[in-house]
């Protein structure tokens, strides 16, 4: 490579046995210098013509979360549960130590009509949810124990696909 005999030369150094192998992606050069009479130095470089490279990985997956709910009947100084977002592939787990239950409601209110059991009624309950592709758009888990939905113990979330593997999206630039 004439760049790299150039910057020998500027530093008095001799270039014997250069050897380069080079793709699109890298470049690998094995080369002898020779420093004085007595001294030679052998250098291996790998060189990375592209220094976008990172912008260039396929096959980028993103590690599915894990969304913890203290599940609880708000009491009048709270808001009740805030809206969420979440991905195809995470998981929600309702953590709960009262008397409550969990269902995915259709509806996404109160209603109990099309209901879906989560966890079941359970004085010291621990029940999960994993988001699946046929949920994306908005879903709503509730309590259906007593008027616990209506005193605010319900939750919405939107779930959206998640991001497709191999794309080339760039993370690094």
């Amino acid at each position: 490579d004439d760049s790299l005999i150039f910057c020998c030369e500027a530093v008095s150094v001799q270039l014997t046995n250069c050897y380069s192998f080079y793709s699109s992606e890298l470049r690998v050069v094995l080369f002898t210098m020779i420093l004085d009479t007595s001294t030679s130095l052998s250098l291996l470089l790998i060189l990375i013509p592209n220094f976008g490279l990172f912008s260039k990985i396929s096959n980028v997956s993103v590690a599915a979360s894990t969304i913890s709910v203290d599940w609880f009947i708000p009491n009048g100084n709270d808001d009740g549960y805030e809206d969420r977002n979440v991905q195809v592939g995470d998981t929600i787990n309702f953590n709960y130590g009262g008397y409550h239950n969990v269902y995915i409601h259709p509806s996404q209110e109160c209603s109990q009509d099309g209901a879906i059991l989560v966890g079941a009624t359970s004085s010291n309950g621990d029940s999960s949810y994993m988001f699946q592709s046929s949920d994306v758009g908005k879903m709503t888990f509730a309590c259906d124990v007593g008027a616990h939905c209506e005193l605010g113990q319900i939750l919405t979330v939107t779930v959206e696909s998640a991001p497709s593997e191999g794309t080339n999206d760039p993370a690094v630039t």
